[in-house]
């Protein structure tokens, strides 16, 4: 796809199978764990996997969505929703990530979104795995703490 502008219904049916082949992976990712940190970590792990091996399905929803205006706009917000309600579980994990921002998850996830968009942006979609620790400790910290989020990521 790169930089090929697809048509509003070919943009609509491969953002919609690139965002069910994120979440699918993502969803099995963290149904392999027992606890919320080790599931999160391993859906980052696993969505990074996905953008690195298949850089084209995820600049679709990514880069390719705001090339579409409002329309495109609103579908990645959709998305950007769909997995900030999967990040706000983490508020369970302690006093102290149950009284984060309303907007915590929102910018978490913007923030992978945009790490993983300047990866691709740039050709280096390749590389995208070994952000895999930074990304899981910035994810974790406002729910599990410093110490333990840079445990999770090293582990």
């Amino acid at each position: 796809m790169g930089d090929i502008y697809l048509t509003r219904d070919d943009f609509a049916n491969a953002f919609e199978a690139a965002f069910a082949d994120l979440d699918a992976e993502v969803v099995r990712a963290c149904a392999a764990h027992d606890n919320w940190p080790q599931g999160t970590a391993a859906a980052i792990q696993a969505a990074l996997l996905l953008a690195s091996a298949h850089p084209d399905l995820v600049r679709v929803l990514t880069i390719e969505s705001f090339q579409h205006g409002l329309y495109g706009a609103m579908r990645y917000r959709h998305v950007a929703r769909h997995f900030a309600a999967m990040l706000e579980r983490g508020r369970e994990q302690s006093d102290l990530a149950k009284r984060l921002p309303a907007i915590t998850e929102e910018g978490l996830v913007g923030a992978i979104a945009e790490v993983v968009a300047s990866r691709l942006r740039s050709g280096t979609a390749g590389g995208l795995t070994t952000l895999a620790p930074e990304l899981i400790e910035l994810t974790l910290i406002p729910y599990i703490g410093p110490a333990e989020a840079e445990k999770m990521a090293a582990a």
